[in-house]
């Protein structure tokens, strides 16, 4: 599926891409910059992600 049938199934602006890099990017970032795994708030990403994700 290209972005823009990507995008137009998910009624979303954003791109496979930018949608990856938003649900990874976070958790990535602060398990690499030394965080204990079991303090991320998974929920505030994901409620975040979701948020963004319905924004037009």
């Amino acid at each position: 599926m290209d972005d823009d049938a990507a995008r137009a199934a998910g009624d979303t602006a954003l791109s496979t891409q930018q949608a990856a890099a938003l649900l990874i990017g976070p958790p990535f970032f602060l398990v690499l910059s030394g965080h204990d795994v079991s303090d991320i708030d998974t929920k505030a990403l994901a409620d975040h992600f979701m948020h963004v994700l319905g924004s037009p």
